[in-house]
């Protein structure tokens, strides 16, 4: 029975290398076929396991899936003031609004 699962009663079921090489062939690139990034699916597939936890688990979670970038401006070879990148982005789209409108 080569290349099938089988198990006697005393054994746990095992999967064959055949039936797993034919499953992940067919599931490998599942985003892809999606349209979406490999990192994106990631996230999608984080934030599915989240929300999927217990209200105490899921908070804590939560939590840790927030994400706070950081940049920092670099002349003559010293390190600017860092700031966030969403405050310093909002703040140049507004800024380059007022220019439009002026």
């Amino acid at each position: 029975m080569e290349g099938k699962d089988h198990f006697e009663s005393s054994q746990q079921p095992t999967i064959t290398t055949t039936t797993l090489n034919i499953h992940t062939s067919k599931m490998a690139f599942a985003w892809k076929a999606a349209g979406i990034t490999y990192n994106r699916y990631l996230a999608v597939a984080s934030r599915v396991v989240r929300r999927s936890l217990k209200e105490d688990k899921r908070i804590a979670a939560e939590k840790r899936g927030e994400m706070d970038l950081r940049f920092a401006k670099w002349e003559g070879g010293k390190q600017g003031e860092v700031k966030n990148l969403a405050s310093a982005n909002d703040a140049a789209m507004a800024q380059a609004a007022g220019q439009a409108s002026n």
